[in-house]
């Protein structure tokens, strides 16, 4: 192993601007089981921590609200998800089959948005109160930037907004030319970041090696993991 990096380090340097790591910025990498956020301040990390909620809460939630298979849920949330319930039209429906083969049921995307709004306002709360925690909450003007799979969701940055009163955005990867449709995912931060990481570290810390670099070998293997 050549060198160990944070998974949230990794995806700051693949969704972050230099500009932000370097005027105050939070990265919150919302993973399936836990969040991991990075508070960056003069282009270096001041604060990091492991929030044992994500993603995965929110298909557990759609699952037992609409009587659904996880992989199911999942699908839902992906396809008809919304954060922000005020914002779906109340004529909005979605057709889904529940357990024990029941006849599909037409579900209003109202429901399923509220359904996700609890657990986002929840998720939301405790990256504020985190932030809060840390002590740097007054040195922040470039905001939070949200990645991973649940920063897709529609809505997601208006209800941020809302919750943490900072300016939110979502992150796509920028750590790399090529590949740009499978890294720029905000669900693979943290491989594009891994992935750009691998490709400096020859030249940050450049030793002799017999076989092909550090960064040629982690683009070989992370081919095998990303789609495509």
């Amino acid at each position: 192993v050549d060198e160990l990096v944070l998974a949230s380090i990794a995806a700051g340097d693949a969704v972050l601007t230099d500009t932000e790591r370097e005027m105050g910025v939070v990265l919150a990498d919302i993973g399936a089981g836990t969040t991991d956020i990075a508070i960056f301040i003069d282009g270096t990390v001041w604060h990091t921590v492991t929030l044992g909620v994500g993603g995965g809460y929110i298909t557990g939630d759609i699952g037992i609200g609409l009587r659904l298979p996880p992989d199911v849920a999942e699908r839902v949330k992906v396809q008809h998800g919304h954060a922000c319930a005020a914002r779906v039209s109340p004529e909005e429906r979605f057709t889904v089959s529940a357990f024990g083969g029941e006849t599909p049921q037409v579900v209003p995307r109202w429901r399923l948005a509220e359904i996700i709004e609890a657990r986002a306002e929840e998720m939301l709360s405790m990256i504020r109160q985190e932030i809060k925690r840390s002590g740097y909450d007054g040195l922040l003007p470039a905001g939070v930037v949200l990645c991973g799979g649940t920063a897709q969701l529609s809505g997601v940055q208006e209800l941020g907004r809302d919750i943490l009163g900072l300016p939110v955005r979502v992150g796509a990867s920028q750590a790399l030319h090529g590949l740009v449709d499978q890294v720029s995912d905000p669900s693979h931060a943290v491989g594009a970041g891994l992935m750009g990481w691998g490709v400096t570290v020859d030249t940050r810390h450049p030793v002799r090696k017999s076989g092909p670099g550090l960064g040629r070998r982690f683009l070989n293997w992370l081919r095998v993991f990303l789609p495509g």
